[in-house]
């Protein structure tokens, strides 16, 4: 029993020395070795007490990694809610991380870059294409229509 627990709390602390990693994928990790039960807690807990796994400062990394990728805010917190941590320790942080005018910049931005990028259309499919996409991404339609409106604009005054 004390080999395995060996051999488990190694392979853990190697999973967690290449990258950050949530509470609930380390345990996946030992789930897949078939460790018992008893032990992959045992482990968890270990990591948690010596500060190896902590689901906040995962969640903060997870956060701003896919802001500065550029998605909206329900995509992000669906892929918060797929990574299973519990939202009370990743609300705040969003609250204070994601902030809707520096989203509502970049999606202008990513919306002028995509409508570049596509051929000569009819302006109504155009308009089409750019609303599924972007919403897609996890954009709200209200957030869409104002990026689409601003760009709009922007290209009449040029």
């Amino acid at each position: 029993m004390e080999l395995l627990s060996s051999h488990a709390r190694q392979l853990l602390l190697d999973y967690l020395a290449k990258a950050e990693h949530s509470q609930w994928q380390s345990r996946q990790l030992l789930l897949r070795r078939s460790f018992d039960k008893a032990i992959i807690d045992q482990q968890i807990n270990y990591a948690i007490q010596h500060s190896f796994i902590d689901d906040a400062r995962y969640s903060e990394i997870y956060i701003r990694s896919w802001i500065n990728r550029g998605i909206g805010k329900r995509l992000l917190i669906s892929k918060l809610y797929e990574q299973r941590i519990d939202p009370t320790i990743w609300k705040p942080l969003l609250e204070v991380m994601y902030k809707e005018e520096d989203g509502s910049h970049k999606l202008e931005e990513q919306m002028q870059s995509y409508i570049a990028r596509q051929k000569e259309m009819p302006a109504q499919k155009l308009k089409e294409k750019v609303f599924g996409y972007f919403i897609r991404k996890g954009y709200d339609l209200d957030e869409v229509m104002r990026a689409w409106l601003a760009t709009q604009a922007g290209n009449i005054g040029q």
